[in-house]
């Protein structure tokens, strides 16, 4: 399980009506992803969770040093199936490795 940065905001649009948004916060890329992206998200290492989640946190300062590229030691490259670039699929074969349908990596 991972968790990226990311943040959420309600704020008042045209008409007072209430708009709720997020972003997840991006990096440079890490060597893993360097060769696919020119930049990634930012992946919150676990022990860092509570702190960015902290809802009384008023000093950016404290977390703007979780802003940079996750360890590429720490991550694997697995080819997956064209199935997952389509946006209509959402389900688990898009998580299949390609080699599972025959598609040459």
């Amino acid at each position: 399980m991972f968790a990226f940065a990311g943040l959420w905001e309600r704020w008042h649009g045209g008409e007072d009506q209430p708009v709720e948004s997020c972003t997840i916060i991006t990096t440079e890329p890490n060597d893993l992803v360097r060769p696919f992206h020119d930049r990634m998200p930012v992946i919150l290492p676990k022990a860092t969770w509570d702190a960015w989640l902290d809802p009384e946190l008023k000093d950016a300062d404290k977390v703007t040093p979780l802003l940079q590229p996750y360890p590429a030691e720490e991550m694997e490259d697995v080819q997956v199936s064209d199935h997952a670039n389509n946006a209509r699929n959402d389900d688990p074969q898009c998580l299949e490795p390609a080699s599972m349908f025959g598609e040459q990596g």
